[in-house]
């Protein structure tokens, strides 16, 4: 759904609060099968990217069927610079054809840690140079081949972005925003034709009133007073790509927040393709960078104070 401007703030504060509480002898898997595009699009988000200490997950589930290989979809990841972010993707291959995502079950170990970390299929990089990322389950494993281009002060990386800007919200601003997020809440609307609402999971019907205005990740969601201009919009009723979430992390700022399902950080600086931020991740809190790409694949959710 397009409506128009950015993606508003609900309970930012909450969220930056929750932002700091937080096999012996393996033989390699076969080589030379991959899924489809279709089948990492099937599970995209839901693989390496829940990895909440807190989510539960560090016990292996029973799979349905034997597995016969692991899929990586990639087996090379090159990352800019200290502190940047990357999800590998894997899943178990079954017997009767099917696929799991077992990210959260594997084990996953790094040959050098100074180079690059990793803790359920998120790869933090370190200083430059190359390593190898091992990932194993049951008696399979695989491994991905790390190279961290450029060896960075992050924290000073972030002043340079930032000029000493100031971080805080005043007080007036806080109840601002907590004012913009009760009106969104509490609008009242009714679509004149059927409106597709997020990922086609919803369908709000024409001449039934609604309270609350829709989830999107647009970057055109606007306040209560823009939402209900927007409607005389001809364009209101378009559905969008999701491509257009990334367009979202342009508007965010230091003391800005992003979610996603069981983890949230503390955005510190935005560079109009990377967003860098403080992170409380498995093994210690620390700077770590991601692209607007992985943000988007990975569903994180903007919130800021604009």
């Amino acid at each position: 759904m397009k409506v128009r401007k950015l993606y508003s703030i609900i309970l930012s504060i909450a969220l930056v609060i929750g932002c700091f509480t937080v096999g012996t002898h393996p033989v390699l898997a076969n080589e030379n099968s991959y899924p489809t595009e279709n089948i990492w699009e099937e599970f995209k988000g839901s693989t390496a990217r829940n990895f909440s200490a807190d989510s539960g997950y560090d016990s292996p589930i029973s799979l349905h069927s034997d597995i016969v290989d692991l899929i990586l979809r990639e087996e090379t990841v090159s990352l800019e610079e200290t502190g940047r972010v990357y999800f590998v993707d894997i899943l178990a291959e079954l017997t009767d054809g099917t696929y799991e995502p077992i990210a959260d079950m594997a084990e996953w170990t790094s040959d050098d840690e100074n180079i690059a970390t990793v803790y359920k299929g998120k790869v933090i990089a370190g200083k430059m140079g190359t390593t190898y990322i091992n990932v194993s389950y049951q008696n399979l494993s695989k491994r991905i081949n790390v190279t961290v281009e450029e060896t960075i002060d992050v924290a000073a990386r972030i002043e340079e972005i930032n000029n000493m800007s100031s971080l805080r919200m005043s007080s007036s601003e806080r109840t601002s925003a907590i004012s913009i997020a009760q009106e969104m809440v509490n609008c009242s609307w009714t679509p004149t034709q059927n409106l597709t609402g997020w990922k086609q999971n919803t369908i709000f019907k024409s001449g039934q009133t609604v309270t609350g205005i829709p989830y999107s990740q647009s970057p055109w969601q606007k306040d209560k007073a823009g939402f209900l201009t927007s409607m005389s919009y001809s364009d209101f009723y378009t559905t969008y790509d999701d491509v257009l979430m990334q367009e979202s992390f342009l508007y965010i700022s230091p003391g800005d927040a992003l979610l996603q399902v069981g983890h949230t950080f503390l955005a510190a600086a935005n560079t109009s393709s990377v967003v860098y931020v403080y992170e409380q991740t498995p093994p210690k809190a620390q700077y770590t960078s991601y692209s607007y790409e992985t943000l988007a694949d990975g569903y994180f959710i903007p919130f800021t104070k604009n």
